[in-house]
């Protein structure tokens, strides 16, 4: 599938929608509404599952603790817990924080 083409309005839309949920104006639920209906359904599917040891991996990889983790990716700690422990899994932004974190690295998210 052709990856979509944003128009500048759609960009300066999601680029708020995401400095709103970094900055709690929106929970993730609202977030994951606003970037599926912009974005479409193709990115939603696209985001690949993680599992609790590849969460937790994902974090030994990078040497950051479990609070430092939540605030990059604009969650509580205890939900980290809760991924790391399968007791909860990443969905939405969550999801979509944790793969590009698992593909490029923290830095593309600092």
């Amino acid at each position: 599938m052709a990856k979509k083409k944003l128009s500048p309005l759609t960009e300066a839309i999601l680029e708020m929608a995401d400095d709103l949920r970094a900055g709690g104006g929106l929970n993730e639920q609202e977030h994951a509404k606003i970037t599926k209906r912009h974005l479409g359904e193709a990115v939603i599917e696209n985001a690949k599952p993680v599992t609790a040891e590849a969460i937790r991996a994902l974090r030994e990889r990078e040497k950051i603790s479990q609070a430092v983790l939540a605030t990059f990716i604009g969650v509580t700690p205890g939900h980290i817990s809760k991924l790391e422990n399968a007791v909860a899994t990443a969905e939405g932004s969550t999801l979509a924080m944790i793969n590009v974190i698992r593909r490029k690295g923290l830095k593309a998210v600092a």
